[in-house]
């Protein structure tokens, strides 16, 4: 078994990016958490964390990271599913989305869901499926097909993708005459006018891909 202390700290070294930064959220010394990283180094007879500033995970450190967070993840599921304790995630969870995901789906999403530590990372659909396939995520929305180990996929709803232009953009785009005379909301500023098109541009079919252990979010 390894000591939980000392994976705790290993993993908030790198999030928090410094071993200073990372003993004020544990509340403890930052020679405490540097003897804990280094204990775990030891125990498992490899290097995890590049002394670089950012600290950086090492290839295994990497992995490593990733069965901290698979693991707790599990863990808080299992307690939902007993019904022991209201589930309490501490994993920091990584999400990596094209900006059309993000607004359209994402920010609903996970603001429904019990996630407490997540990060959102904007990428476009190609970069999010590099992304699962080093394993720097938890999980992905991507357009692409995809077929990764270890990686599962949920189709999403479709999204209409729609146009907007400021007059300006109108005037020197010629093809951005799809778009109706400009029309002004009172919760926008009136100095900013936008255009609303015609026509829906695009459907949009997007998946949610994820890694190993990770429930779905409530976006499915």
């Amino acid at each position: 078994m390894l000591d939980y202390a000392a994976l705790a700290a290993f993993a908030a070294v790198l999030r928090t990016g410094s071993f200073d930064a990372a003993a004020q959220i544990l509340g403890v010394t930052q020679s405490a958490v540097s003897q804990r990283v280094k204990a775990l180094e030891e125990r498992l007879g490899c290097n995890l964390v590049q002394r670089t500033r950012p600290a950086r995970p090492t290839e295994a450190g990497q992995r490593m990271l990733r069965h901290i967070e698979d693991v707790t993840l599990m863990e808080a599921q299992l307690i939902k599913d007993l019904g022991l304790l209201a589930p309490n995630i501490s994993a920091h969870f990584r999400i990596a989305a094209p900006s059309e995901a993000i607004s359209g789906l994402l920010l609903r999403a996970l603001g429904r869901s019990q996630m407490q530590n997540f990060e959102i990372v904007q990428r476009n659909s190609d970069d999010v499926l590099d992304l699962l396939r080093r394993g720097e995520v938890n999980a992905g929305i991507t357009s692409r097909p995809l077929s990764i180990s270890g990686v599962a996929s949920y189709s999403l709803p479709p999204m209409e993708i729609v146009a907007c232009a400021s007059p300006a953009m109108v005037r020197n785009y010629p093809e951005a005459a799809i778009l109706k005379p400009p029309v002004w909301s009172p919760r926008q500023n009136p100095l900013c006018p936008i255009f609303r098109p015609r026509r829906i541009l695009a459907i949009s079919m997007m998946r949610l891909a994820l890694r190993g252990s990770c429930h779905r979010l409530g976006i499915a």
